[in-house]
């Protein structure tokens, strides 16, 4: 998945920002890279518990796992630059 990958790359370029205040358009990523990151993990959810084939399964697995490392990721390098990560 790239998803995880952006993020990662988003908030490598947040943990340069020169101040300690973020910025209105860092939050509004932050906010909005949440919301989707969160919303892959419970369409993993989902998929893993109503999905008919095995391989649709695997792949909610992937989603939660790969997501839910990623929304990790975001929470620990934009908390550290002062911004606030929704958690729903």
């Amino acid at each position: 998945m790239k998803a995880p990958h952006l993020i990662a790359a988003a908030c490598i370029a947040i943990s340069f920002a020169a101040h300690a205040d973020v910025s209105k358009k860092d939050q509004t990523f932050v906010t909005k890279a949440a919301a989707g990151g969160m919303f892959e993990v419970e369409a993993g959810k989902l998929a893993q518990s109503k999905a008919a084939s095995e391989e649709l399964k695997a792949f909610g697995a992937m989603l939660v796992k790969d997501h839910s490392a990623a929304n990790e990721e975001l929470k620990t390098v934009a908390t550290s630059k002062g911004a606030v990560v929704p958690t729903a």
